[in-house]
């Protein structure tokens, strides 16, 4: 021992005698404590301690110490959570090799490769275990049911048990793990899930809470979004209309398929349809409480990526209304997380359908920048928030190459310089002459310097270019088609949505299909390491450039400008406000009453089919209070939707589903709100009798819903699967009148499909792959966000507030 150098020492220091209490400081010092005693027990050989005799990692791998002074700021702008990922980050990178597209449920974490990658981002604390979460969801994806059984099947899916190791009161809303086959022998574990009956198999209510809590999960949210949920059934059931659209994406996208499957929206659909009817029925039973305000947020996140895009506009209009009648964004509860989530939600759907802001919302965002000016020195910078000149950050990120770096420091000079720009017509128009006099040299030196930033970025070579016979960096590739299409509109002043051939460079358009080709085949799940804001940045461009302003729809028999009609059979109700009483003194806040006891529970029967399941997590022996507090959550949650399911009365008309109706409660006297009226079917009939709907959106296809093509079934299923499957309603019909029924489709079809062009049925698939684009964009720009803004809510407000301000000025608003 005498021998050994004498040992670094580690010192903190402190301006205040309390400052040594503080997280950071006490942190170091466990550190410093934990390394010595590490240390010494790795040179006494009676050690028993098996931290003591881990092998130290090789020197080529970055160690696991303080970051780099080079690198990274001061110790004192750091969160030392977010430090810690990125170090863990960087070598489970610089490993990772991609040799082939990575799918949204595939990508950086497929153990089929070997090799273990991280999916959690740097930048975002996760919540405990949550790297076993995601292959869990990724097994559970992967193995699901498919959309149509026979008739009394058994579904397909793992046999679904609660359980957890996760000791943390942040993940007790995880409701729903899988089972190992050895364990079947072993006492089961009570089921606070299974005192209701079994939902039906084009729904899976636990794989959608699965994938929520997985995919959409974080440290941020489980502080501060999750007392919110807890409030109240349909909050807590509200979370899955975000996460139906997300798993009908992932399982489209996994498949590989043409175009045509990318219509299979069934969770979504069905989830839409029911958890809105839930939510207008709490509406009119407590008006304006957080707990509905927090469903409407939810059910409005899930619905900008869902093919009913048409109904956000009901969804803002109803919060606005409830928000008035509160008082107030300041008068919400959850401690400013209810607003904060309801002014980014509201601003990023106006982004996106490419409508103004809301003036209320925009000044609540410069107000909380007002009074928080100052950002972690790990917030995830990119084009719309930056810390320091340089972005250092994400610089030193293997995957941010020079061209890369320099790419983004362009596009964040370009919204400089358009915000300035916005700024001063805006002074012009409220000013006199002497003031657009005084600017026009200034105007004069942004225009100059906007050329110079769109004819640099033309200069970019595309990543083949870069790098010939090797493997292409699509990140790279990714920013510089997101960079062109943006540096498009800037220089031409039109809307993102404006797709035209440009004259400075590239003689091509750049559409959003080409830039979701180069994102796919990136590493979309952890979003691009400590480059989590570009990721953001460039899904929103991409997304708001799908936007559609003739419509969300296209007929199949008549002009393709058509919106969404009421006479939809499925189409899902909306919040839609009338006038409103003054609120009523009781209110629901973010804060939990005490939880109830669990109800008799019943076990859950131990299966073999739990085998296809590779990811296992273990029930604890004894749940913490506030995981039966969600249990009871949850599982009321699931009473509910069964009863609204199994309530709901179908009518076919010639194999069209019609005026679906449901049980909608009793109305509370003095009713704040009113449930939308079930929509009605018209018929029209063609010459030979065949049916032709007016406008059906182009979603419904293949879903076993609306539209001629019910019951075709999806694609890769045979005829005789789905001559025989259960459609996705209540009705099952015995197996000799459904073969009957399913014949009499498929031939109306066929002749249906005489009657069309190849020109229009090319049409109609090229229409279903765009809208396919913008949906997968949309609901990985939601996740992007809804992760960001719980865990760095400084720097997204910053970054929705300018992404507004540049959309602003390109629609002429």
């Amino acid at each position: 021992m005498a021998g050994n150098p004498p040992k670094e020492l580690s010192f903190v220091t402190a301006t205040k005698l309390e400052h040594f209490k503080d997280r950071g400081v006490m942190q170091k010092v466990r550190k410093a404590v934990m390394r010595d005693y590490l240390d010494k027990a790795k040179d006494d050989p009676k050690t028993t301690d098996v931290r003591a005799k881990k092998k130290s990692p090789p020197a080529t791998q970055p160690i696991k110490s303080e970051p780099q002074s080079a690198v990274m700021p001061p110790p004192e702008t750091v969160r030392r959570p977010d430090s810690g990922f990125r170090r863990d980050s960087h070598t489970s990178y610089e490993r990772r090799r991609p040799s082939r597209p990575a799918s949204i449920a595939s990508s950086s974490g497929d153990s089929s490769s070997g090799k273990s990658t991280k999916a959690i981002n740097p930048v975002i604390r996760p919540t405990p275990n949550q790297e076993s979460l995601f292959a869990l969801a990724d097994s559970l994806n992967k193995h699901a049911a498919p959309p149509s059984t026979y008739p009394g099947q058994s579904n397909l899916d793992p046999i679904l048990a609660p359980g957890s190791t996760i000791a943390a009161e942040k993940m007790s809303y995880l409701v729903a793990f899988t089972r190992r086959p050895q364990d079947a022998w072993q006492p089961p574990v009570p089921d606070p899930f299974a005192n209701h009956d079994a939902l039906p198999t084009t729904v899976d209510l636990d794989r959608l809470k699965v994938t929520c809590a997985t995919y959409f999960g974080s440290h941020g949210m489980s502080e501060k979004w999750l007392p919110l949920m807890l409030t109240a059934p349909h909050a807590f059931l509200a979370s899955l209309c975000i996460s139906a659209p997300y798993s009908d994406l992932m399982a489209a996208d996994q498949s590989g398929d043409e175009p045509a499957s990318y219509a299979d929206t069934r969770q979504t659909m069905e989830i839409l349809d029911i958890v809105p009817r839930m939510i207008n029925d709490k509406l009119n039973e407590n008006g304006p409480s957080d707990s509905n305000i927090t469903a409407v947020v939810q059910l409005l996140l899930g619905q900008l990526s869902s093919p009913y895009t048409a109904l956000i506009g009901s969804h803002q209009n109803a919060l606005k209304r409830m928000v008035n009648l509160r008082g107030g964004l300041d008068k919400l509860g959850g401690n400013g997380a209810l607003a904060l989530n309801l002014v980014i939600t509201h601003t990023e759907a106006n982004i996106l359908r490419n409508e103004p802001g809301e003036p209320a919302y925009t000044q609540w965002m410069a107000s909380y920048l007002a009074k928080n000016p100052t950002f972690a020195a790990t917030s995830p910078e990119g084009p719309l928030h930056w810390v320091r000149n340089g972005m250092r950050s994400i610089a030193a990120s293997p995957l941010c190459r020079s061209e890369t770096l320099e790419l983004i420091l362009l596009m964040q000079e370009l919204t400089e310089k358009v915000i300035r720009l916005r700024t001063l017509e805006e002074n012009e128009r409220e000013g006199n002459m002497d003031v657009i006099i005084s600017q026009a040299t200034e105007k004069s030196r942004i225009m100059d310097r906007i050329r110079g930033i769109v004819l640099r970025t033309h200069e970019m070579p595309p990543c083949h270019r870069m790098n010939p016979g090797g493997t292409p960096d699509w990140i790279y590739e990714s920013i510089r088609l997101t960079s062109l299409l943006f540096s498009h509109a800037v220089w031409y002043h039109r809307p993102l949505h404006h797709n035209f051939e440009c004259s400075l460079g590239c003689q091509y358009r750049i559409t959003p299909e080409m830039i979701q080709d180069a994102v796919r085949h990136t590493a979309l799940k952890p979003f691009w390491d400590h480059l989590a804001g570009v990721c953001y940045w460039v899904l929103m461009i991409s997304a708001a450039a799908c936007h559609d302003p003739i419509g969300e729809t296209t007929s199949d028999v008549g002009s393709p400008k058509q919106s969404l009609s009421p006479r939809s059979p499925t189409r899902p109700a909306t919040t839609i406000p009338t006038p409103l009483p003054p609120h009523r003194s009781t209110r629901v806040t973010a804060t939990p009453p005490p939880p109830a006891r669990p109800a008799t529970v019943v076990p859950v029967p131990s299966s073999s089919s739990s085998s296809s399941t590779a990811s296992t997590i273990q029930a604890p022996a004894a749940p913490t209070e506030s995981f039966l507090r969600a249990a009871n959550t949850y599982s009321a949650g699931k009473r509910l939707f069964e009863e609204y399911y199994q309530s709901r009365e179908t009518n076919f008309i010639d194999g069209q589903l019609s005026d679906m109706r449901i049980s909608e409660g009793t109305a509370a006297e003095g009713s704040q709100f009113v449930t939308a009226a079930p929509a009605t079917q018209h018929q029209d009939e063609g010459d030979d009798g065949i049916y032709e709907p007016q406008c059906v959106p182009l979603y419904f296809r293949d879903t076993g819903f609306a539209g001629y093509e019910a019951y075709a079934g999806p694609t890769g299923y045979s005829g005789e699967e789905t001559g025989q499957a259960a459609t996705a309603t209540t009705v099952v019909e015995s197996s000799d009148e459904g073969q009957e029924h399913m014949e009499g489709q498929r031939r109306r079809r066929r002749r249906m499909e005489k009657r069309v062009s190849d020109g229009e049925m090319e049409r109609r698939k090229q229409a279903e792959k765009r809208a396919y684009v913008k949906r997968f964009l949309t609901a990985n720009a939601v996740r992007v966000s809804l992760l960001l803004r719980f865990e760095h809510v400084g720097a997204t407000v910053e970054s929705v507030k300018r992404l507004e301000e540049v959309t602003r000025w390109l629609n002429r608003l």
